[in-house]
């Protein structure tokens, strides 16, 4: 679900907000876990229900990575990441040195998550365009591009990724000397879990950490580029000259004439049809 913020949401405030706080009685339920993936191992599941089998085992680990990390981080929401902020509405054409509506309007993020290792994102999407001045062909969408400056990460932060990287590493390498969680990573890389893996495990029990940079761009910070602007329509007309003037007969379509109606307007010809 994606929720349209209007108000002040400072990113101090959205990560209070969207906490999901901490577990009462941690270790009990890290216990459980393990408790109940050990039932899990010891039986032999059909055909029919190794599916399923495999996907439960995967997750009960997954969770008891988590909480060990949440033992020293604060988890947050996905939803916070789905948060939106402004919108574009006009985007600059050159066309009639003027801006065009887009005919739906692109909603920005209210924040935004980088890779820490790119200096700057960009989103493409296709929108249509109108305009009072010029008639543009809806049979074919624009390109709008926004990008934005990822702020840098100072030497402090990077020290802190380093920190919070070897504690999943430290992690993980306690987990595989557990007597049955160490059986749930060897299944997980060679046996019967394998497959769960491949289509799990983007960020879980094999693979390492990825880092983010989350911020709340001003909407000044988003430059919009339009590429593949759609032509206005492509109408021929009769023009007939008389008393020293120009005046519009009429207009038939033919495909891929040069377009006129935005050249006449331009001029100042008001009586286009």
């Amino acid at each position: 679900m994606v929720k349209c913020v209007t108000g002040v949401l400072s990113l101090k405030g959205a990560l209070d907000k969207y906490s999901l706080g901490k577990v009462e009685k941690m270790e009990s339920r890290r216990m459980e876990i393990c408790a109940g993936i050990e039932r899990l191992l010891g039986t032999s599941p059909f055909d029919s229900e190794r599916e399923a089998w495999g996907k439960t085992i995967y997750r009960l680990a997954q969770e008891y990575m988590r909480l060990g990390v949440m033992a020293v981080y604060q988890r947050v929401s996905p939803e916070i990441f789905s948060l939106t902020g402004p919108s574009i509405e006009k985007v600059w054409t050159g066309i009639n040195r003027e801006e065009a509506q887009l005919t739906e309007p692109l909603v920005l993020p209210l924040f935004v998550a980088a890779s820490t290792n790119v200096e700057e994102i960009e989103v493409v999407d296709k929108r249509g365009l109108s305009s009072t001045t010029v008639q543009y062909s809806q049979s074919r969408m624009c390109d709008i591009k926004v990008s934005v400056k990822v702020p840098p990460l100072p030497e402090k932060m990077r020290c802190a990724r380093r920190e919070a990287e070897t504690m999943t590493y430290q992690l993980r390498a306690e987990i595989s000397s557990d007597p049955i969680l160490g059986r749930v990573i060897d299944r997980a890389r060679y046996g019967d879990l394998s497959d769960q893996v491949k289509l799990y495990d983007t960020e879980g029990l094999l693979t390492s950490p990825v880092f983010w940079t989350l911020w709340r761009p001003s909407q000044s910070d988003w430059k919009t580029e339009v590429k593949n602007i759609p032509p206005p329509d492509r109408d021929p007309a009769l023009i007939m000259g008389y008393n020293n003037a120009r005046f519009v007969v009429g207009v038939w379509d033919i495909p891929d004439e040069p377009p006129f109606r935005h050249i006449l307007q331009e001029f100042g010809i008001s009586d286009a049809k």
